[in-house]
């Protein structure tokens, strides 16, 4: 009489059944990973993106619209009662460092009057201004946008964008000269304007800190031919 038996696996198989799971199962969380990465990496870009593209719309549109009065018509007003300080009419931009990246700062006089808030007044002629700080609740710099209407001497800076490496103006003169910095009170300048604004802005790349995202643009400034 035979007695017929049923073979089972030998260690050594169900060690390799074991193995290819595995890495059947980490090939699929490697992918999976990865697509996550990729859809946060595309989400971040967009973010960025629209980000840098409302700034730069913004600058460009105050810039066409920037005004600066003449050397003449500022002293025929100074002393007159409610007249606006010498200080506050120039087109002033300064080269400047936070942690040894720049964010520089500018302002200006304009007439785009972009309300930033439906029960703000509007306005005839607007200071504008522009500066850098440091971010306190994330890594990196702030641009904020300072809007003044009938050049009030109080007024509250908005952040325009965060996630800033850098913040860039680059200013040319009539006949083409690069300067870092620019102040159209100043007697170098002759109270005129610049020609053209170059804007570089930087933001910090969170996959490659080594490369951020950079975006870039020119302005060319009608007020200067006033000066020609």
């Amino acid at each position: 009489m035979y007695i017929k038996t049923t073979k089972g696996f030998t260690l050594l198989e169900v060690l390799i059944a074991i193995s290819i799971l595995a890495i059947i199962i980490s090939t699929i969380f490697v992918s999976y990973t990865g697509t996550f990465r990729l859809i946060d990496d595309i989400e971040d870009q967009a973010e960025i993106y629209g980000m840098a593209r409302i700034a730069l719309n913004r600058m460009i549109e105050d810039l066409e619209c920037s005004y600066l009065p003449k050397l003449e018509d500022e002293d025929e007003n100074e002393g007159e009662e409610g007249a606006v300080p010498k200080e506050r009419l120039g087109f002033v931009g300064k080269d400047e460092e936070i942690k040894e990246r720049s964010a520089d700062s500018l302002s200006f006089l304009s007439r785009a009057d972009i309300l930033l808030h439906e029960d703000e007044k509007r306005s005839t002629l607007t200071g504008i201004s522009y500066e850098v700080r440091e971010s306190q609740d994330q890594e990196g710099l702030t641009l904020y946008r300072r809007h003044r209407p009938e050049l009030a001497e109080e007024s509250a800076a908005l952040p325009l964008c965060d996630g800033l490496y850098s913040v860039n103006f680059t200013y040319y003169d009539a006949d083409g000269v690069e300067h870092r910095n620019w102040d159209s009170k100043d007697d170098d300048f002759e109270g005129a304007a610049p020609a053209l604004v170059f804007i570089l802005i930087e933001f910090i790349n969170k996959s490659n800190p080594e490369l951020p995202y950079k975006f870039m643009t020119k302005v060319m400034l009608p007020i200067s031919r006033e000066y020609e």
